[in-house]
């Protein structure tokens, strides 16, 4: 069998070189190492004694280095989209009418993207896949995570993981995506993935500075705000443009696009705890544990002695019912104790039509612990205090620079707007943005915070308290 060279992730010392290697037909991608120079699209015949040599990441034997010829790259890429086309059959379904509909009106651009996905897998190419640091985004990334290993096809070693605290995909990310991708030669372009990032204009610098370097696939559910640059990528799917809204979770959207070409057992589980963590309409009792499990190590790592939190991490989690329930426990007791001091340090607001409920997060927040973080935080005290009075209600909570809005459905307040006017009136603010009944305020120094909160109680109705 022949085999081309379709990706060489480069070292220091040529021994060290990670080489990929693509059979001529597209049906098999191993990796090795070599003595000597191999360079992108040569051609090695092996025969199937040999190619057990060359099986977790071995040296590539010497004597196979006389057979090196050039190959015919043109061919390999129709072999690696008929291929990738073969994969990318299945059509995802929902129980939920309303998923459905839209699964139905995103399924031809979800099969190109998955195509697209494919190919970079099958022909080695480097990966970047970036998700947002709650159960939604981490969800998604450990879908994708599984339906790839459900492929078989080897990729610890050229796919980083990069969960991130920002919704926003700054220049920096970029520059750091791009020197990643430099330690790479491939026939094809690099690939970024990012899931369940904003539709912030702040993002527009980090595509600028991307778009060259890499195809990129863009999964995402937050309102889309005029301007972002998101829009002008071929591979970006956002439920927004088919008829949907955020309730479409980027989690659900993930498994989704992963079901096109897996079959992944726990799909269901892993879309409803990405519903369940962003309190989505369609949300339902399935996922419940693992959302909890999620929102406690997406907010603080060091939780389970990682830095980084990776889909790795969340399988070993997972295959350890102790460590499981260890860690559900842990995270219920401390959210528990943090919502009964959270209800008794509110500043109440009453009005005729909602309740403005504000609260300082220091007043609530361990020093030692990272969990719970602000943002989500405010959500569970929405559903405290929604349990508690019958009354619809506004709950502002800030924490250092941030500032965090939740909405009881139902209530006629555009949020967006509201930050958006935010925007315009002080030029402190570094980002905003989010749902239509959840939004987050990004200050750059904590200095105007006062100013800012002062500026928001007014604009929803009320006088503001010192």
């Amino acid at each position: 069998m022949r085999f081309i060279v379709s990706s060489i992730k480069h070292a220091a010392s040529i021994k060290d070189s990670l080489y990929y290697l693509l059979s001529e037909d597209a049906s098999k991608l191993i990796v090795c190492k070599s003595n000597f120079l191999l360079n992108l699209g040569d051609a090695i015949e092996m025969n199937n004694d040999e190619q057990t040599h060359v099986l977790n990441v071995s040296m590539l034997p010497d004597y196979m280095l006389s057979k090196v010829e050039k190959s015919n790259t043109r061919d390999l890429y129709k072999k690696v989209l008929s291929v990738s086309e073969s994969f990318a059959k299945y059509e995802p379904n929902s129980e939920i009418s309303d998923i459905e509909e839209i699964n139905k009106r995103m399924l031809n651009k979800l099969k190109r993207s998955a195509v697209l996905f494919l190919s970079k897998l099958l022909l080695g190419s480097p990966i970047i896949i970036r998700f947002h640091n709650d159960s939604d985004g981490s969800s998604g990334a450990y879908c994708i995570y599984k339906s790839i290993n459900g492929l078989g096809f080897e990729f610890e070693s050229r796919i980083a993981w990069r969960m991130q605290r920002s919704i926003v995909y700054s220049s920096e990310d970029a520059s750091s995506d791009i020197s990643f991708a430099n330690n790479f030669s491939s026939l094809s372009k690099p690939l970024l993935l990012i899931v369940d990032f904003g539709t912030s204009l702040e993002s527009n610098a980090g595509i600028e500075l991307s778009k060259d370097k890499f195809d990129i696939i863009w999964l995402d559910h937050h309102p889309i705000v005029e301007g972002f640059k998101g829009l002008e990528l071929e591979y970006y799917i956002n439920p927004w443009l088919f008829g949907g809204d955020s309730d479409y979770t980027a989690g659900l959207l993930a498994c989704t696009f992963s079901s096109i070409y897996s079959n992944i057992d726990e799909a269901k589980e892993i879309s409803g705890a990405s519903l369940i963590g962003d309190y989505s309409r369609f949300a339902g009792e399935e996922g419940k544990e693992l959302s909890e499990l999620l929102e406690l190590i997406t907010s603080d790592t060091k939780i389970i002695g990682s830095k980084n939190l990776t889909p790795y991490d969340i399988e070993s989690i997972l295959s350890s019912e102790d460590r499981k329930r260890e860690l559900l426990s842990y995270a219920r007791l401390h959210l528990s104790e943090a919502l009964d001091l959270a209800v008794n340090a509110l500043k109440v607001y009453k009005g005729s039509e909602f309740n403005l409920y504000l609260l300082d997060f220091k007043s609530v927040r361990s020093e030692e612990l990272r969990y719970p973080l602000p943002g989500r935080f405010a959500s569970k005290l929405l559903s405290r205090i929604e349990s508690l009075n019958s009354k619809p209600c506004i709950v502002m909570l800030h924490f250092s620079s941030f500032i965090s809005i939740r909405l009881s459905k139902g209530l006629a307040i555009d949020l967006l707007s509201l930050t958006k006017k935010v925007r315009e009136a002080f030029s402190v603010v570094e980002s905003a943005g989010g749902h239509k009944n959840a939004v987050s305020i990004k200050l750059r120094k904590e200095e105007q915070k006062k100013e800012v909160i002062e500026f928001v109680i007014k604009e929803l109705g009320f006088g503001y308290k010192s």
